[in-house]
Order: C-alpha cells, then structure tokens, then sequence
C-alpha cells in the first residue's frame, strides 16, 4: 500500500533503486566489453604473443593418452587425443612460463612435442622410452 501526500501536494513519484540502477550499469558494461572485445581487428593485441603448443607422431604412434599444455597458471588437460595435435592460445609479455607435458601408450614410433612463439620454434623434445616428452620455457624472454 502507497502512503498518500497531504491534501494539496503532488504525489511524489516512486525513486528507482540504486541496486538495480548499478546493475543496470554492469549488465551495460559488461555487454559493451564483450562486443567490442571481439571486434579488435584480429591479431594479437599489444603486448601479446601467440603461442602454438604441438605434438606429433611417425611411424606408428596415433594417440597422447595424456596433454597438459600451460600458459602461466592457465592449464589445459585431455587425454586420448588423436596426433597430430596442436593448439594455439595469446600469453603476455610477463608470462612466467609455458609448458607441454604429452605421456603416450603407443610403443612404436617417434612423438615430437614442440612449443612455438609468434611462429619460432622456442622448445622441442622427442618423447623418451617410456614414451613421454616435456616442453617447458621459462618467460618470454622479452
């Protein structure tokens, strides 16, 4: 029920609340960011770099039945991934390192795990006998 003014004086109309009024704000920011964030151009922005995490197999070896590949913190794990295998992700100048991890069952053939930056190579292993290899770059070197 709406308290009514005295005899004589308008009614005061209803005040909007801030808390819709502030998420009314977010929702518009948000949306904002989001369309324009796709909308770059293409490229990685300034300061970024692109990296490809890769794995590949000859002579018989067809599956990683465990990747982990990271940039920084960030890290991405699957298993039973079909080879060859590759991926690309953006890291900053500040990153503080990048890895590939790859363990396979396949006992024939040769798995070559390989990290690149902006297109060069910047570390490769091929897996050992048990069948693993581990990539990893300290920083960006920048």
């Amino acid at each position: 029920m709406t308290e009514q003014p005295p005899y004589g004086q308008p009614a005061r109309p209803p005040q909007p609340s801030r808390t819709n009024g502030l998420a009314v704000a977010s929702l518009v920011l948000g949306l904002t960011g989001f369309v324009t964030g796709g909308c770059t151009g293409g490229g990685p922005a300034h300061g970024d770099h692109e990296v490809t995490f890769e794995v590949t197999g000859s002579g018989g070896a067809k599956t990683a039945r465990y990747l982990s590949y990271s940039v920084g913190f960030g890290t991405t794990q699957q298993s039973d991934v079909p080879l060859p295998f590759s991926t690309t992700a953006s890291a900053e100048d500040d990153v503080h390192a990048l890895s590939l991890l790859m363990q396979s069952d396949d006992t024939e053939g040769t798995i070559t795990c390989r990290i690149k930056m902006d297109g060069k190579i910047v570390g490769e292993e091929k897996a050992n006998s048990f069948g693993s290899c581990q990539v990893e770059v300290d920083g960006l070197g920048d």
